[in-house]
């Protein structure tokens, strides 16, 4: 047999709840419950500890634990949920296709539109239709480093933005393969190596060694989405909307 106990109680702010108290007697063993409505509120019977109850069921233990009070999400950090593991497979993936970036970039003018893109680049001009005004402007601060000819300069760029996309690629790799359940060592290890196959195939290698626009892009796309990403493991993030809408923009303005 069992007993239920009601009791309304009354806090500042003429906030009421209604404490719930549950008492099982069964077997020679108790369960607690303990609830609360009307507002975030927690209270046990002196018979139960505080915080967490425990029962027994076939005789081995559970928990039985009903909290009800639900705190404001703690802020979380920038690079929340990745941490040392999923950088260091990161860290390789970008380190090895930007060296391999560097080593074959196209050291002058070359063929297509890199003529009239390097021209823009170079006195912020206006290329063909769309215009790419993020690309013009993110382009041209390469080119004032004192490391080359203009046109080697910006075709540099193309290579940065494209490595630091293999990058991000093999960070939400290797975590949603852990959080998948992946061992660590496993998941580091096809993180990086399925990014470092995507920095090597012909679409992507071609456009990050030369003047084009495909770089940026990529970039801002994999920003975009680890915005959704990160939302998706944590949906009580609030200004998960407000980047992935700010990372859209600018994948956007990169081709407008």
């Amino acid at each position: 047999m069992g007993t239920v106990h009601f009791s309304w109680l009354r806090v500042s702010g003429g906030a009421s709840f209604l404490r719930v108290a549950v008492r099982i007697q069964d077997s020679g063993g108790s369960d607690c419950f303990h609830g609360a409505s009307g507002g975030e509120f927690q209270d046990v019977g002196q018979h139960c500890p505080r915080g967490s109850q425990t029962g027994f069921s076939a005789g081995r233990s559970e928990d039985l634990s009903m909290n009800q009070t639900q705190a404001a999400p703690a802020r979380m950090r920038w690079d929340w949920p990745f941490d040392r593991k999923d950088w260091i497979a990161a860290g390789f993936a970008w380190l090895v296709s930007q060296v391999v970036y560097f080593l074959t970039t196209q050291p002058n003018v070359g063929l297509l539109d890199s003529g009239e893109f390097l021209t823009a680049s170079v006195h912020v001009g206006v290329p063909h239709p769309t215009g790419y005004p993020l690309w013009t402007i993110f382009s041209h601060l390469f080119t004032l480093f004192p490391i080359g000819n203009g046109a080697w300069e910006v075709n540099l760029f193309s290579g940065f933005c494209t490595a630091i996309a293999i990058g991000i690629v093999a960070l939400i790799l290797s975590n949603s393969l852990r959080w998948a359940g992946v061992r660590d060592v496993v998941a580091q290890i096809l993180g990086a190596g399925w990014a470092i196959a995507l920095a090597f195939s012909v679409s992507m290698w071609s456009q990050a060694v030369i003047a084009e626009v495909y770089g940026l892009h990529s970039l801002m796309v994999m920003f975009y989405v680890w915005v959704l990403y990160r939302w998706l493991r944590a949906p009580e993030w609030t200004n998960g909307l407000a980047w992935s809408a700010f990372f859209f923009s600018l994948g956007i303005v990169t081709g407008k």
